[in-house]
């Protein structure tokens, strides 16, 4: 159920990195539904809070059941160098500044997955920075609770050490 999408309008780069619940063909038909959503919603070039909006109204009314999906949803303005983002139930996400080896931003979750709520319900911000001289780390839980070695989980701390260890690329 673990999918990446992009897709560029005009001079923005729409992304998502989500996990559908479950597995199997019901946990397929609903990531290959919520791709088709994503990018019909970022070819109207929506905000990010309104294309998570969308995505939540049509899954939700698509009746897929117990089915979810934890998303992280973005939009970066190539201009402006403005990234917008909205982490709906998705693991942490790492903001890193280039060349910087100290703590890493890290953006929590700041809403539950989508098709979960009703549309009324629905009352999340997208939270925006200037993302010049920055990294995005995004992971699915996969990565997160990958072992090293040694048997221990990646985890946040993990995958803050990579993005130190990485900070100059």
């Amino acid at each position: 159920g673990d999918f990446v999408d992009q897709i560029e309008v005009d001079h923005c780069l729409y992304f998502i990195q989500a996990d559908v619940s479950g597995k199997g063909v019901a946990a397929s038909l609903v990531t290959a539904q919520a791709i088709a959503l994503f990018e019909l919603f970022a070819r109207d070039c929506l905000e990010v809070t309104q294309l998570a909006k969308q995505m939540n109204r049509e899954l939700k009314l698509s009746g897929i059941g117990s089915r979810f999906l934890t998303a992280f949803i973005g939009k970066l303005d190539y201009e402006s160098f403005i990234l917008e983002y909205l982490n709906c139930g998705h693991g942490d996400a790492i903001i890193h500044e280039i060349g910087d080896t100290e703590d890493p931003f890290v953006s929590t979750s700041k809403g539950p997955p989508l098709a979960v709520l009703s549309d009324a319900q629905f009352h999340f911000e997208a939270e925006s920075i200037d993302f010049r001289n920055k990294r995005l780390w995004v992971v699915t839980d996969g990565i997160a609770e990958a072992k090293s070695p040694k048997g221990l989980e990646l985890g946040l701390v993990g995958l803050t050490v990579m993005a130190n260890k990485l900070s100059q690329l």
